[in-house]
């Protein structure tokens, strides 16, 4: 049976996008950096709504993060990644 762990997400903005309701800035662009990694690891990332990101390393993921966008309004990502090996 698979152990389950929480993992944070730290995320680092790139574009700002004023939200019409309450004046807060919401992010269309980010790079979500992931925590507890091995760094020599290989993940596979993918974008459920929009397919394959691709394989990184778990430093990758760690110092660059995954690159999300939100291109829809109101919307939603849902990304997964799983250890190769």
């Amino acid at each position: 049976m698979a152990k389950c762990r929480s993992e944070w997400l730290t995320v680092r903005p790139t574009v700002r996008v004023p939200s019409p309701i309450w004046g807060i800035p919401v992010y269309a662009k980010a790079r979500l950096r992931l925590r507890g990694l091995e760094p020599e690891a290989t993940y596979r990332v993918r974008d459920l709504d929009k397919g394959e990101l691709g394989e990184m390393t778990g430093r990758e993921l760690t110092d660059e993060g995954v690159p999300a966008e939100i291109s829809d309004r109101p919307g939603s990502a849902l990304m997964v990644y799983e250890r190769k090996g």
